[in-house]
């Protein structure tokens, strides 16, 4: 093999591991944090977040520091309010409108009726209502 031919391999060769590295490991920290960015910079107080540490809080207020760096003031229920850094947010959960809150209270009021598939007084018994949820079970 030619030493041109060897140099050519070895390009080749480094520009693949780098390109490897490059969207393993670079490319997808970078859209995370793009990503905790945009949630961060949407937040307004009232949304419901989640913390790196797992814990739901609602957001009170966003202060400003003498050094121009920003503190969230999060209540995490029962009055239990505490401070934190932005960069401690990992999501922010979905708001619920008034009418899909609406929506789900109707559906989780409505009893779930099954019926069997025998005739009334026939030879299986009498027609059965259950107002449970049906459970099915799947073999494994």
């Amino acid at each position: 093999m030619s030493p041109l031919a060897q140099m050519i391999q070895l390009i080749v060769l480094t520009s693949l591991a780098l390109g490897a590295v490059y969207f393993i490991f670079y490319r997808p920290t970078v859209d995370a944090q793009h990503r905790q960015r945009r949630v961060v910079a949407g937040l307004q107080p009232g949304d419901q977040i989640v913390t790196t540490s797992g814990f739901i809080a609602t957001l009170v207020e966003v202060d400003q520091l003498a050094d121009g760096a920003e503190v969230l003031l999060l209540d995490l229920g029962d009055g239990r309010l505490v401070r934190a850094r932005p960069s401690a947010v990992a999501e922010r959960l979905p708001r619920l409108d008034a009418a899909a809150l609406s929506e789900e209270d109707e559906e989780e009021d409505l009893p779930h009726q099954t019926v069997d598939a025998a005739p009334a007084g026939g030879e299986d018994g009498p027609v059965t209502q259950d107002t449970g949820p049906a459970i099915v079970s799947r073999p494994h």
